[in-house]
């Protein structure tokens, strides 16, 4: 693969992990609404958030391919 895809892939994987942090750390204040959130509920958002990294590896794979 080129520079480019190899940059772009490392470019969404910080900002999933940013995404990740974010869910984890930042959501712990006093009166916190998602306090309640059951496992199916952080399995949803995971799967959520899997599926759009996907089908935006698959964006840039098709792209590539178009070009050539």
């Amino acid at each position: 693969m080129r520079v480019k895809t190899w940059s772009l892939m490392t470019l969404f994987l910080i900002l999933l992990g940013l995404a990740v942090y974010l869910a984890l750390v930042v959501r712990r204040p006093a009166g916190d609404p998602w306090r309640d959130v059951s496992i199916a509920g952080y399995v949803a958002i995971g799967c959520g958030v899997a599926s759009a990294f996907a089908l935006a590896i698959g964006a840039l794979l098709l792209h590539r391919n178009r070009r050539r």
